[in-house]
């Protein structure tokens, strides 16, 4: 009766190491997963969500010029890509709009011309208190569809000067 007892319980204790065994080499095969994520997020080759945009974006206060119907506006450019921007103005713009802009790069005494279509709107607004009021500023996000080569080599000098300046502060 004893052998059958330590029989059992050598059984038990055996089946009990395989189980524990199974769930160590599961725990730290997700560990080295997870491990392995977090360094590709960290060294950007990895990230949460899927970017829709085909080009890195650069922070910018670049001045620009509106053309329409001979008369110019001035707004700024918030952020700059090789493929669009995102627009700050004051004028009422609608979406798939063709716009044309005088663009005022740092490095460059020209503007460059582009033609580009207005593809996202936003309205931002100011909350104070309990009311809620429009600025009189709108965003415009916009892709570049037509410029000369000239100007679209001096947008990509500009764009990436900027984004290696961004990555060295």
């Amino acid at each position: 009766m004893e052998i059958g007892l330590i029989f059992l319980l050598l059984i038990s204790v055996f089946i009990f190491w395989f189980i524990a065994k199974i769930y160590t080499v599961r725990i730290l095969s997700k560990y080295r997963d997870m491990e392995k994520l977090l360094f590709d997020i960290r060294d950007g080759t990895r990230s949460f969500y899927t970017e829709k945009r085909r080009a890195r974006r650069v922070k910018t206060d670049i001045s620009a010029k509106l053309i329409e119907k001979g008369a110019k506006e001035n707004i700024k450019i918030l952020n700059l890509s090789h493929t669009g921007a995102l627009l700050k103005t004051t004028k009422k713009l609608q979406l798939d709009r063709v716009i044309a802009l005088n663009i005022y790069l740092p490095l460059f005494p020209q503007p460059i011309d582009v033609k580009a279509k207005v593809v996202r709107i936003i309205n931002p607004e100011t909350v104070s208190g309990n009311a809620v009021s429009k600025t009189p500023f709108i965003n415009a996000g916009i892709e570049f569809i037509n410029m000369s080569k000239i100007d679209r080599e001096r947008l990509i000098e500009t764009i990436n000067l900027l984004l290696n300046k961004s990555g060295k502060e």
